[in-house]
């Protein structure tokens, strides 16, 4: 008796093992980035791109205020080379012409440079970068909208 009870406990825990440990799916950022880029393939890739190489200096957070930052955050950069009627060919060719090989000429945000110094140049392969400026070019990312996008992503990763 006590060992078929035992039997019957350690099939229990395997099956539930097995069925818990083959449900639990790997964190996958095209179920979790909300609403604004749902079913927008290269808008989640920008998103994760624009993570990865950009938001170490220019984070959208602005706890710890000016002194914790390498560069100004992403939301004021779009602010300043994103105004009303500009293509997106312009804005592309704008960002890319700065970031690939930046100078205080190209820059758009004297200020910053001021503040922060002039950024370095990046190497990012072009395919990357453009994702990254269609990105940004495409959402308002001062918008309470993208915040919450950006804290549910946050948490993804």
């Amino acid at each position: 008796m006590k060992t078929e009870k035992i039997n019957l406990l350690l099939t229990v825990l395997i099956a539930t093992s097995f069925l818990f440990g083959f449900s639990l799916k790997e964190t996958n950022i095209y179920n979790i980035v909300p609403e604004l880029t749902k079913g927008k393939t290269d808008d989640i890739k920008g998103l994760k791109l624009m993570s990865q190489y950009c938001l170490s200096c220019h984070n959208p957070d602005m706890g710890g205020g000016h002194a914790s930052r390498l560069g100004p955050p992403i939301f004021k950069v779009r602010e300043h080379y994103f105004r009303e009627g500009i293509s997106k060919e312009e804005f592309t060719s704008s960002i890319l012409n700065f970031v690939k090989n930046p100078s205080q000429d190209k820059s758009k945000m004297q200020g910053a440079v001021r503040n922060f110094g002039l950024m370095p140049p990046l190497v990012i392969p072009q395919e990357d970068l453009e994702l990254i400026v269609n990105y940004i070019y495409e959402n308002d990312l001062s918008s309470e909208a993208w915040k919450k996008e950006w804290n549910e992503f946050k948490v993804s990763l």
